[in-house]
């Protein structure tokens, strides 16, 4: 048998089958697990395996004899050719790659034969988003034994390699937030609070260690979101910005910006009207590591869906892409306020202000809500809530913000000892008076 040349793929269809007919009791639970009858492009070989399926899921015996029994004797010439054309079934998992390979690319040859025929520009949008999410699929179903799962645990922990967290470049919150590839994370606020702000200082920040980011808007136009992250970088006034007053100082940060921007690759994209399916194409073209959605609200669902079943579609759909594509997905949120209290002061935000749907605090591993300090005053400053987190404590960060910069900085603690350079001292005069300690 040849599992080598041009012809791998359909030996890869006899060779799975003979080791499933050589070893059914070893072998069907595993190869059922990762092999479905799409995979076969031969009918035969596709009405064997679905036969041999449905007599292992019915827990009955499952041999050459059953399964001739199954489908008929029309079938009995090619199950002994498929057991003479299969030596051995120790290479069972070999076979297995072999087809799972064969088939997606005929899936992906199918597709291409169909991207020709496409009668029109979003048909062919629609096969190209189907041939990405095909290809960017994470390696699926993983089991292991509980001996497996010690030896892989003392391997990772052996393994010198650094966790790979996400670094959102402001100490206090990485410190509290531990978030891997492929999660959701969602970020609530009000309007006006600086969401968005906060959030282009995080990609800018999660850029500049490293990874693509892309920030899609869909509120803030391009210019408007460029300008803000010019203010935060180049130590600019947004209000010289908006003047176009640009002083030498700004100008020469801006250089160096530009000279450095190269390796900060942060992608800012306006993106009114783009869809869940076109956030993934976007996101498998520009081979994003992080992206941001401003916000999570304003992405379309179908015409005839209520703003409930929208945002809960888009929820879902969110995190199952992250998973998918091990892509870390932040979503910014609108929020409900809580109404004042009888005081006529208000609670702190929660997660369950969240605005639309509640899909959104059961789909993040991390849920951060950015409330005033003061609610009342907007100059006040902005306390930044871990409202979820799955694999850290929760807590609070309080977080100082220059409107004129688009900055986020870590609040100094009141009565926090200051650093020597700003300690000043005072001489007092030897009167032979009583020291006042």
């Amino acid at each position: 048998m040849d599992l080598t040349g041009y012809s791998a793929y359909y030996d890869a269809q006899t060779a799975v089958l003979g080791s499933l007919l050589i070893e059914p009791e070893k072998l069907a639970g595993q190869i059922m697990h990762v092999v479905r009858p799409e995979d076969f492009s031969d009918p035969v070989k596709r009405n064997l395996f679905t036969a041999a399926r449905e007599i292992f899921l019915k827990r009955e015996t499952l041999d050459a004899v059953t399964l001739v029994e199954h489908v008929g004797a029309a079938y009995s010439q090619q199950v002994r050719e498929i057991l003479q054309l299969t030596p051995t079934a120790n290479n069972w998992r070999e076979y297995v790659n072999l087809l799972k390979d064969g088939a997606m690319l005929t899936r992906i040859r199918d597709l291409g034969q169909a991207l020709t025929e496409a009668a029109s520009a979003e048909d062919g949008r629609r096969l190209l988003v189907e041939a990405q999410g095909m290809l960017s699929v994470r390696p699926g179903r993983r089991v292991r034994n509980y001996t497996e799962i010690l030896a892989d645990f003392f391997d990772r922990m052996n393994d010198p390699t650094p966790p790979d967290f996400l670094k959102f470049g402001i100490e206090a919150l990485d410190k509290k937030v531990r978030i891997s590839r492929g999660s959701f994370v969602v970020i609530g606020a009000d309007s006006s609070v600086g969401k968005t702000a906060f959030s282009l200082q995080l990609a800018y920040n999660i850029a500049a260690g490293g990874s693509r980011v892309c920030f899609f808007s869909y509120e803030t136009s391009l210019e408007a979101s460029a300008d803000r992250t010019i203010a935060n970088t180049a130590d600019a006034r947004l209000s010289d910005i908006k003047a176009k007053n640009i002083s030498e100082h700004v100008a020469r940060r801006a250089m160096a910006e530009a000279e450095r921007s190269e390796r900060i690759p942060l992608y800012i994209q306006e993106s009114a009207g783009m869809t869940v399916d076109d956030l993934r194409a976007e996101t498998l073209c520009g081979q994003y590591d992080v992206i941001f959605i401003d916000y999570v609200q304003l992405v379309p669902g179908r015409s005839r869906d209520s703003r409930f079943e929208t945002v809960t579609a888009t929820s879902m759909a969110l995190h199952s892409m992250a998973q998918e594509l091990g892509v870390t997905v932040v979503a910014l949120s609108q929020v409900t306020p809580p109404e004042p209290g009888k005081d006529g002061k208000r609670r702190q935000l929660r997660k369950e202000d969240l605005r639309e749907s509640r899909q959104l605090l059961q789909d993040a591993e991390a849920i951060l809500m950015m409330d005033l300090a003061d609610p009342k005053d907007y100059k006040s400053q902005r306390v930044l809530i871990v409202d979820k987190n799955k694999d850290g404590a929760l807590g609070s960060v309080r977080l100082d913000f220059d409107p004129e910069h688009m900055r986020f900085t870590t609040a100094q603690r009141s009565g926090k000892t200051p650093p020597p350079d700003q300690v000043t001292f005072k001489e007092l005069p030897d009167n032979g008076d009583e020291l006042p300690f």
